[in-house]
């Protein structure tokens, strides 16, 4: 099938399509005027669509792999906004320096800010390395993928492709390379990918997981914001046009600052506002509805009609944060004791946390 391009946000350009018979979606993003966050969770594993809902972020994918045993840890190099959580163990990392600048590199640098680190390159200067052809399994195996990469023009490149959904269990990391470097890659690295590949825009999941349940909580989802973004995001909008006008007030009357071209996108929103009778501008035209609802878009810092006279133009729900896990009653432990003279036992205790 062909590939299909949108742009759903400034800056942001979208590819659909299928590569090796698998469905994928790939993001290319100029982070000019974005930030970014790489959240330390202590430990907690949350799903990228949840906590890009919770903080109004535009995009969300897992990053960092990590311990599938608790305590769960990252493994490699992981930064939050300065603070390393992770130390660096070597492996390739992706990093978006304070000024904005995305790099993906090996060893140390004094400008981690938002980093987290991957397996193997898959792309260097532009060129794909031979070991990926070898006969290892870790290079014969397929699986989902998600997979980062930095375009020569600068901008951050998100690859995420289906697997062990219908035909076959995904791609090889030769094949994500090709996928990567037709998209103009320069450099790129495999992150954690089978269940856990996950890439959220507008609050929606772009690919099916491969997990029966569903989308799988991770250990830091890299979130994406435009420059307004990064509240609380108290309510998700969807729209139910193509086209819909963004304005600086919740009237017709007020400045068209944008617009959201696809019915269907999903946007957060902090503050939904009702009016309160028939309102007209100074000329006498009618610019809302005793009822009429407008919403305050989080990223976009602008106003969408949710219903205007009388008309719907989206649907509203309350965002109910995500149940935290249950802290952990005690930890079991094996010991095994031996002491001159006598035999050897093993026994198993608890450990309660102090």
């Amino acid at each position: 099938m062909p590939d299909i391009t949108i742009t759903p946000y400034v800056g942001v350009t979208q590819v659909t399509g299928e590569r090796y018979g698998h469905k994928f979606s790939c993001l290319l993003v100029d982070m000019n005027n974005r930030r970014v966050r790489l959240p330390n969770t202590q430990g907690t594993l949350i799903r990228p669509s949840d906590l890009a809902k919770q903080t109004g972020a535009i995009l969300a994918m897992n990053a960092s792999p990590w311990t599938k045993t608790e305590p769960y840890q990252p493994l490699g190099l992981a930064v939050s906004e300065g603070e390393i959580y992770s130390p660096d163990t070597g492996e390739p990392y992706l990093n978006v320096r304070r000024d904005g600048v995305v790099e993906i590199q090996k060893g140390y640098s004094d400008d981690w800010y938002n980093a987290f680190a991957g397996f193997r390159f898959l792309i260097i200067e532009g060129a794909i390395p031979d070991y990926l052809k070898g006969s290892e399994v870790q290079y014969t195996e397929r699986h989902p993928r998600s997979l980062w990469g930095v375009h020569k023009d600068g901008r951050l490149i998100h690859l995420a492709v289906e697997g062990r959904v219908e035909a076959g269990d995904g791609i090889t990391l030769y094949e994500g390379a090709l996928i990567l470097k037709s998209f103009g890659a320069f450099r790129a690295f495999d992150g954690d990918s089978g269940g856990s590949t996950s890439q959220v825009v507008g609050g929606k999941l772009t690919i099916r997981p491969s997990d029966p349940t569903g989308e799988r909580p991770v250990i830091n989802p890299f979130l994406i914001f435009d420059v307004e973004g990064g509240s609380m995001a108290t309510y998700e909008v969807t729209t139910q046009r193509n086209n819909m006008s963004l304005r600086k007030d919740h009237n017709t009357g007020a400045d068209r600052v944008g617009s959201i071209p696809n019915a269907q996108t999903v946007l957060a929103a902090d503050e939904i506002w009702t009016a309160p009778g028939d309102l007209y501008n100074s000329a006498g035209t009618q610019i809302n509805k005793a009822g009429d609802q407008w919403a305050h878009l989080v990223n976009e810092n602008a106003w969408i009609a949710i219903t205007h006279l009388g008309v719907v133009y989206c649907s509203y729900k309350v965002l109910t944060p995500p149940d935290s896990p249950p802290p952990p009653s005690g930890r079991t432990a094996t010991v095994t004791i031996k002491v001159d003279g006598y035999k050897s036992q093993t026994i198993n205790i608890t450990l309660e946390p102090e």
